[in-house]
């Protein structure tokens, strides 16, 4: 290497980094529009309800606006289920209404249609015409949804391949490509593992993998229709219950929640595994700075259930004292939120037993509630500007952020480093 380039990173150095940063781009993009098109399903479905309280309140005499508020309370929520109801396989109202959450309304409805024998069966006709088209936040856009976030992690699986046969066996681009594209989850898998890539604790998420890709391949090739091929290859444990053929799958927010939750821990896991087996001895700073910043993205984006599992999957990895130190309080800070009082102590305790970083000692103190300490420690930070690597936006900082010596430490706090010849011209004056 000449003494021009020598500093200019190498590609293998790179590549890693370049392949991380993208699929965690995405998957946090992604995330954000799931919980944006939520709300979107939410007002489509709020406006469906609103039409059919108007048609049912004329059959009741009743007000419309009673009506619907009636029917947002005993529709069939789609947060959980897995499967929609096939309605116009029971055309008869007290069969429909075997689908439908308990309550006055359900009872007034079956009450008023054994007086009112024909009204009842225009309004099973009109019932069960809206709801044979399911709602668009379970059937469109979560699913939709769903597919990206797959085809994420096949993209990635993809890419880590392509590098160990690119960067690893020397192969040209062309040949490279060519194998890493396998096909079949189980194989890319297996393949990732013969080349040394260490699944850990996610070896527990792998099958419910297979049934998020079972389920994938049905909405992509049926409709999301249940066939025998989705029963033979879905692992058994993580299928519906009950499920069968014909029925239609869909994606609720539960199920779409629970898929971030696996993909995300498998890339993660498989990604940083094939970051230090493949560069044992170069660039492990980097593999470490990335898996601090990604779970301090999570923790920001408040999903506290898999910063936990995150946390657990680094301790199973050789990180620098620092590394770790950050990784346990996230971790303190996740648990703290969640309300899970004594696993947090037990990590506090813990970082009690460490020398600690100057970050690390503001964290431990607001942890243990003292405020008084903490506001010294960042006092003392802000004096020697280095709250510029500190965000007053960490979640380790909630029960504090509102407060004013907080709020005018971080005022002044990013004024970054002054340039040399200025610097010099101040101390002169």
């Amino acid at each position: 290497m000449t003494k021009e380039n020598k500093h200019i990173p190498s590609p293998k150095n790179e590549v890693f980094f370049q392949i991380w940063h993208g699929f965690s781009a995405n998957i946090g993009s992604l995330w954000l529009f799931s919980q944006e098109i939520s709300k979107v399903a939410d007002r489509l479905d709020r406006k469906k309800v609103k039409e059919i309280a108007h048609e049912m309140a004329g059959a009741f005499g009743d007000n419309p606006r009673e009506v619907e508020e009636d029917l947002l309370s005993f529709f069939p929520s789609l947060d959980d289920a897995d499967i929609y109801p096939n309605f116009y396989e029971n055309p008869n109202l007290r069969e429909t209404f075997q689908f439908f959450k308990t309550g006055e309304f359900k009872e007034r409805v079956l009450e008023w249609a054994i007086k009112n024998v024909g009204k009842s069966q225009r309004f099973a006709y009109v019932f069960t015409n809206y709801l044979a088209e399911p709602p668009a936040s379970g059937v469109i856009l979560r699913r939709n949804t769903l597919l990206t976030l797959i085809t994420s992690l096949e993209v990635l699986f993809e890419n880590l391949l392509f590098v160990h046969y690119h960067y690893r066996e020397e192969l040209s681009v062309e040949k490279a490509h060519k194998k890493a594209d396998i096909r079949g989850w189980e194989k890319r898998i297996k393949k990732l593992k013969n080349l040394g890539v260490q699944f850990g604790a996610t070896e527990f998420y792998l099958d419910e993998l297979y049934e998020i890709q079972a389920r994938r391949n049905r909405i992509i090739h049926g409709d999301g229709i249940v066939n025998e091929r989705y029963l033979k290859n879905a692992p058994q444990k993580y299928q519906p219950e009950n499920v069968k053929k014909g029925q239609m799958l869909i994606v609720s927010t539960r199920y779409l929640t629970r898929a971030f939750h696996i993909i995300t821990l498998i890339a993660f896991q498989a990604s940083q595994s094939a970051w230090r087996e493949w560069r044992p001895k170069r660039n492990r700073k980097k593999a470490n700075n990335a898996l601090i910043n990604f779970i301090f993205s999570v923790l920001k984006q408040e999903r506290y259930e898999l910063v936990k599992d995150l946390a657990s999957l680094c301790y199973e990895t050789k990180l620098t004292k620092r590394t770790e130190q950050f990784i346990l309080v996230n971790h303190a800070v996740a648990l703290r939120e969640l309300g899970e009082s004594e696993e947090m102590g037990k990590i506090i305790l813990k970082l009690g037993a460490q020398k600690r970083v100057w970050e690390i000692r503001i964290a431990y103190a607001v942890l243990r509630k003292n405020y008084d300490k903490a506001h010294l420690l960042l006092l003392s930070a802000a004096e020697r500007n280095e709250l510029i690597h500190i965000s007053m936006y960490w979640p380790l900082f909630y029960p504090v952020r509102d407060k004013a010596w907080f709020q005018k430490i971080f005022d002044s706090a990013d004024r970054g480093k002054l340039p040399q010849a200025r610097t010099k011209r101040f101390s002169t004056n």
